[in-house]
């Protein structure tokens, strides 16, 4: 999903994984990174739902979008409720 920036920050958040589930910010025309992933721990540890904050240096108005992953072996079995804001 591609969204125009609001600010030079994103956040994402992710629930309902079983597994670990990795975010990132990347921009929208050439798919180039704007941040580096950043972990969102599985439901069994003290970090799950946890929103994490992008430092994108984005302006407003720029287009971007947020990307998800997951371990290649969970990449069928992983379901998950993911977000990003704002």
């Amino acid at each position: 999903m591609e969204r125009e920036a609001t600010g030079s920050s994103q956040q994402t958040k992710v629930l309902n994984n079983e597994y670990n589930v990795y975010a990132k910010i990347v921009l929208a025309a050439n798919d180039s990174d704007l941040s580096d992933y950043e972990l969102h721990q599985d439901k069994d540890h003290s970090d799950y739902g946890q929103v994490m904050t992008h430092n994108t240096n984005t302006r407003v108005g720029d287009n971007i979008k947020a990307r998800f992953k997951t371990a290649w072996d969970n990449y069928r079995t992983t379901r998950a409720l993911l977000s990003w804001a704002p």
